[in-house]
Formats: C-alpha cells, structure tokens, sequence
C-alpha cells in the first residue's frame, strides 16, 4: 500500500546493524543513536518510527557484502565513503571502536573497496 520509506531502506539498516550486534552488549543509547542516525541520514518521517523500531528488530539480515550491495544500488546518491562513515558513526555509539565492531569495518571497507590505511584512519578518528 504505496511507498514505504522503511522497506526501501532495509538494506541500509541492515548495514547499520551489523556493527551493532557486533558489539554484542546492546545499550538503549546505542539504539537510539542508530534510530536518529537512520532517520538523518536516509529522510525518514516521524511516521517511519515503528517500522523502523520493527526493521531494527530483525534478526534475519542478508549477509554483509549482499546487504551492500543493494545498499549501493538502491541509494547510489551514498558513496561507500559515505556508508563507512556512518557505520564507524554506529560503532562509536557505544564508546570506542572495539575489536568485533573494527572486524564488520574492516570486511566493509574491503567490500567497498576502501584502501586499509583510508578505512584504518577513517574508523581511528
């Protein structure tokens, strides 16, 4: 029943997610963070809440590099810089970067072609 904003961006959540779990221990904080890093950076309304509350929720995401993938293809206005970027911004939600966060970064940045020492200064700063 017409456009939905949530679904089309699934990917991305996604994406976003996987460094969450990545975490393992997941704060409130940690959750709000990524919901209004979502909501900034892919133009959701307020209408959008709940389902991405729902989106966020689910457990069974596509592998990484798929979730990429359509990733790009569906917002190619998105560098992989720009989707870098935002997942180092998830990681950082909860602290610094930890080990199992850094792991889902560095599998992104080779993913997306990003260089070792651009992804490294990237998640660092």
């Amino acid at each position: 029943a017409g456009w939905r904003r949530v679904d089309f961006r699934l990917p991305c959540i996604g994406v976003c997610m996987a460094v969450v779990r990545a975490g393992h221990d997941i704060a409130r904080e940690e959750v709000r963070g990524v919901r209004q890093l979502i909501h900034a950076n892919f133009a959701l309304q307020p209408e959008d809440t709940e389902p991405l509350r729902a989106a966020m929720k689910c457990e069974t995401f596509a592998p990484l590099k798929d979730l990429l993938a359509v990733a790009q293809r569906r917002l190619p206005i998105f560098s992989p810089q720009d989707i870098f970027g935002l997942m180092c911004q998830v990681a950082r939600l909860d602290g610094p970067i930890n080990p199992r966060e850094r792991a889902v970064l560095k599998e992104t940045a080779e993913t997306l072609s990003i260089s070792s020492q651009d992804w490294y200064a990237h998640a660092e700063t």
